[in-house]
């Protein structure tokens, strides 16, 4: 088995915090490595490392050792230190607690930048939506009011010219026929009155909501 590049790294960790006499082993499979007696009976206990032979095991004083029948105390700062070969291994729980943290609070202000940029388009889509419909309410608005403008203008003309009519029909109430001429004008003059004030108050109104979205 080849050294990984984790357990080189390892090692050279080890040889650096180490303090000097402090007995330390490597192993010659080169799965693992252990500082002290106590982590030296732990990792005699791996399956990695059961096939290695005993004098792949030494002390600080380069003296073979059985890992297996180390013995001292609970490793403590100053009696030895474990550190596993295969990379990833050996992180702390902390700290991969904070990674994690860190990745949540992250994910989770990517989704709130996201719904905040699906609100402001929403909202765009809206405010353009209604800019739209203000605008084609305009514009059929300027036709309505263009088309009672011409409206209007053809009935007073049509006024007009029936009040001349009228005007030019004989008063005499001995002529039956001119009287008879007179009712139908005079009816027709009221019928175009009527249908021109009817125009001017749509136009009015029109140009009243006109002006309102126009100036809006």
């Amino acid at each position: 088995m080849k050294t990984t590049r984790g357990a080189l790294v390892h090692m050279a960790l080890l040889t650096f915090l180490l303090p000097p006499g402090l007995g330390y082993a490597a192993v010659s499979a080169e799965t693992g490595f252990f500082a002290g007696a106590a982590a030296a009976r732990c990792l005699a206990c791996l399956h990695v490392i059961g096939n290695a032979p005993r004098t792949a095991f030494k002390d600080a004083k380069g003296s073979p050792c059985d890992p297996a029948k180390a013995a001292s105390p609970a490793p403590t700062a100053t009696s030895g230190v474990i550190l596993a070969a295969a990379d990833g291994e050996g992180v702390p729980e902390d700290q991969e607690a904070a990674e994690r943290e860190k990745e949540r609070e992250h994910a989770k202000r990517l989704r709130r930048a996201r719904a905040e940029q699906e609100a402001r388009r929403a909202e765009a889509a809206r405010k353009l939506e209604a800019e739209r419909t203000r605008q084609r309410e305009i514009n059929r608005l300027r036709a309505t009011v263009s088309g009672l403008e011409q409206r209007e203008s053809f009935l007073n003309h049509e006024v007009l010219w029936t009040r001349r009519e009228l005007d030019s029909v004989s008063r005499d109430p001995a002529d039956h026929s001119a009287m008879a001429r007179r009712g139908g004008v005079e009816h027709e003059l009221f019928y175009l009155q009527n249908q021109l004030n009817q125009t001017t108050a749509s136009k009015h109104d029109a140009v009243r909501r006109l002006n309102r979205l126009q100036f809006r």
